[in-house]
């Protein structure tokens, strides 16, 4: 193993510029917990309604809970910018190691272009549709063509923005954190404030199945839109070559990335 890790001697090195809170909140940016929730709302309401949505959620936020810390144990021990790939590579036997870095690796790319285009759409363009159908009060018509358009202009953003606007991706990262946060606050007051009170009893222990299936499976789709919301902590792991003492500040960004998005729901 230690023929395949890369020293600060031995190899060029980049510039440490990405603390700890630039980290959580690149991560949770990613994440985009409460956005990503409220706009897969339709993946939820026929797959257990409100129990799956609470109850499911809590799960989640436990189950990645444990997974951020089996995978910060692992950046501790190899803070690398291969991640999952390193890892595989370091665990393996040496008859397979190669085979099994190869997918992992590759499974990582897969997972992260999936990523990418499911935040662009339910996250960006369903959302801005939404808004600029408020803001004209009714007379934009959403139609498909136009929402994909919006993507496509979201997606070349964040690409142009990555490439030429490294100086500021820390400080554009921490802006976003405080203005989800205080956006959080904000939409939870006026909501709390104005909306029509539900009965307790349906909120919470009401299961409303719609999807034809068995309670079970119903409960397990119901699952999808709060993992869709708790996905993409790994981020850090390809980030700790820029990190000032990586071992130490990448398991618990990628920790404190669930916390915050399960604190930011609840």
């Amino acid at each position: 193993m230690t023929s395949h890790t890369h020293t600060p001697s031995s190899e060029g090195q980049l510039r440490p510029r990405l603390s700890k809170i630039t980290m959580v909140a690149m991560t949770f940016a990613i994440l985009n917990t409460w956005i990503c929730l409220a706009g897969s709302l339709s993946l939820v309401l026929p797959s257990g309604g409100s129990v799956a949505f609470l109850y499911g959620f809590i799960f989640c936020v436990l189950c990645n809970f444990c997974l951020a810390a089996s995978l910060g144990e692992l950046a501790a021990i190899w803070p690398t910018a291969g991640g999952q790939y390193h890892f595989q590579w370091a665990l393996t036997s040496e008859k397979w190691r190669k085979v099994m870095s190869f997918a992992v690796g590759y499974i990582n790319i897969f997972g992260w272009l999936t990523l990418v285009t499911t935040e662009g759409f339910f996250a960006e363009a369903q959302f801005i549709s939404a808004a600029c159908v408020v803001a004209s009060n009714g007379t934009y018509t959403v139609a498909a063509w136009k929402t994909y358009l919006i993507f496509m202009v979201v997606l070349t953003f964040g690409t142009l923005s990555m490439t030429f606007g490294n100086r500021i991706l820390g400080a554009w990262n921490n802006l976003a954190l405080y203005w989800s946060i205080l956006s959080v606050f904000v939409a939870s007051v006026v909501l709390l404030s104005t909306s029509d009170k539900t009965d307790p009893e349906f909120v919470f222990a009401t299961f409303q199945n719609e999807t034809g299936w068995n309670d079970g499976i119903a409960w397990i789709l119901g699952l999808l839109q709060s993992a869709l919301s708790l996905i993409g902590y790994d981020a850090v792991l390809h980030m700790t070559e820029e990190m000032p003492t990586p071992s130490r500040d990448a398991p618990l960004a990628m920790v404190y990335a669930v916390g915050v998005g399960g604190t930011t729901f609840s």
